[in-house]
């Protein structure tokens, strides 16, 4: 039997709750080999704010953003919420999740992205509100990266399934512009894990700037 802890039915504040999108987000005719046109394998949700779900997905190909809503009326409806590595942000995370595994029966949130705000460590008020949080799903902390802030997010590079992880110094250096940050890269590999299962395999090695507790979750099922 699995130890998980399942999300108790609370009441939830509705001043951080997400309304459902009225309407599809993504509408585009599909062109055989051309991967701009298919439709996201999953959607980032935004609980609140500059969250970075635009920048997120711009950086990584498969995934949608679906801003501040729940994808309902599309093909793909597996979601990732997106929060701020600060307290507020963090309990509006904690809503929209419960929101999206209790009231939103379309959707299938597997996870929430952590986003530093700052470099160096968390306080322990932060790191006590993420731990709230990884009972209920995994957890992936993406580090903060100073360049994604110096150019335009339509000049980022884009991170496709089977690219090349350069983990080494020099790979590191190499501008947001031509390739994806090593965290980023690491981030997408294992969400699109997650999505597809045992049909995509991840074999990068554990990075500074990106942790998880999918591996965790795992032994515990």
């Amino acid at each position: 039997m699995s130890d998980r802890v399942l999300p108790r039915v609370i009441a939830l504040n509705e001043d951080f709750l997400l309304d459902k999108a009225a309407n599809r987000l993504w509408d585009s005719e599909v062109i055989a080999d051309d991967t701009s046109t298919f439709a996201p394998l999953w959607w980032f949700v935004g609980a609140h704010g500059g969250a970075g779900t635009t920048t997120l997905a711009t950086l990584l190909a498969p995934a949608g953003d679906a801003g501040h809503s729940w994808p309902v009326h599309e093909e793909n409806r597996v979601c990732v919420v997106v929060a701020k590595a600060s307290v507020p942000s963090l309990e509006k995370a904690h809503q929209v999740l419960l929101q999206g595994q209790q009231q939103v029966e379309t959707v299938d949130v597997i996870g929430v992205v952590v986003v530093a705000e700052t470099p160096g460590k968390y306080p322990n008020l932060v790191k006590n509100k993420i731990d709230v949080l990884r009972p209920l799903t995994t957890v992936w902390e993406l580090e903060y990266l100073s360049d994604l802030r110096l150019v335009e997010v339509d000049k980022l590079a884009m991170w496709l399934p089977g690219d090349v992880v350069d983990t080494t110094r020099r790979g590191r250096k190499v501008s947001v512009i031509e390739r994806v940050p090593v965290s980023v890269a690491r981030l997408g590999e294992e969400i699109v894990a997650a999505v597809l299962g045992d049909d995509f395999m991840v074999d990068v090695p554990g990075e500074l700037g990106f942790s998880s507790n999918k591996e965790d979750k795992e032994g515990e099922e």
